[in-house]
């Protein structure tokens, strides 16, 4: 979404996708290099798929976001926001800031849980891996051509207030 070849690399730190903040933008929808990843549907709706996410952000500035959303209109997300010299873990549900928590480390593992037969989408975290806890409310997940068809997984880090920040994702698994 929105792609700008100079500001991702996979070779700056190998075996990692850096995405580096290249402008100034103040929504989601409007974030440049945002890697989006189609949910696989399970054909028994009763069980989810589940898109989680390793992260390390020492390197972000003040200003930027950088997360998991889940993409479409409405869409969600649970990022870190880096402020001055603090960092929040959030959950932002269509452009509103539904939760926010102290970050307690920098490398944190996101994940989002979608529903096939509630159409809903949770979000949780979690420092090791092994435990997660939800954070925000739930997002609606709804099917429009406004977008794009269909929901997507989606990587992301812009910047709000000066571009050149980075996070490193070390990898991404969809279940």
């Amino acid at each position: 979404h929105n792609p700008d070849p100079e500001k991702w690399s996979l070779t700056q730190r190998p075996g990692y996708l850096r995405l580096v903040t290249g402008k100034v933008v103040t929504t989601l929808v409007q974030a440049p290099n945002m890697l989006t990843q189609r949910p696989f549907a399970h054909y028994d709706n009763k069980i989810p798929t589940t898109g989680t996410t390793k992260m390390e952000v020492a390197s972000m500035k003040d200003g930027d976001l950088a997360g998991l959303a889940v993409f479409q209109d409405p869409y969600a997300f649970i990022a870190i926001k880096q402020e001055k010299e603090s960092r929040s873990l959030i959950m932002v549900n269509n452009g509103e800031l539904i939760s926010s928590v102290p970050a307690g480390s920098d490398t944190i593992y996101l994940r989002a849980i979608l529903s096939n037969s509630t159409e809903e989408a949770t979000f949780e975290y979690s420092y090791d891996n092994n435990k997660f806890k939800q954070i925000g409310n739930k997002l609606v997940m709804k099917f429009s051509l406004k977008v794009f068809t269909g929901n997507k997984f989606g990587l992301f880090n812009y910047a709000t207030k000066e571009p050149g920040g980075y996070v490193d994702f070390d990898w991404f698994t969809m279940n």
